[in-house]
């Protein structure tokens, strides 16, 4: 087995690198973190049953910082949602994490 350098793997690499992983969870929102390859818009939302047939009660969007030419981490507060529809929440909460480059591409990730 030969040796190839990571600078030659790199275009080979998943978009995500590493996450989406909960940073930090407290009574008005939570924290969930992202590693990519390349610069990207990032927004999360959860929600109230399965994703994305229930009703939204968090989110939140953030730019990607750049770490190094090829690593672009970012941190996404989520924070409640406004209530739309009163009543008492379900048991399950789905997550959606959605990857957007340049308005035009986009690739949904669960988590």
């Amino acid at each position: 087995m030969s040796f190839t350098p990571l600078k030659d793997r790199l275009n080979g690499l998943p978009l995500v690198l590493a996450g989406p992983m909960v940073r930090r969870v407290e009574p008005t929102g939570a924290t969930v973190w992202i590693a990519l390859r390349r610069q990207r818009r990032i927004k999360l939302e959860v929600y109230d049953g399965d994703a994305p047939g229930g009703a939204v009660v968090a989110s939140g969007v953030r730019e990607t910082l750049p770490v190094g030419a090829n690593l672009h981490i970012a941190c996404i507060r989520q924070s409640p949602a406004p209530p739309s529809q009163p009543g008492k929440p379900t048991n399950t909460t789905s997550r959606l994490i959605t990857v957007t480059a340049a308005m035009t591409s986009q690739a949904a990730v669960p988590c």
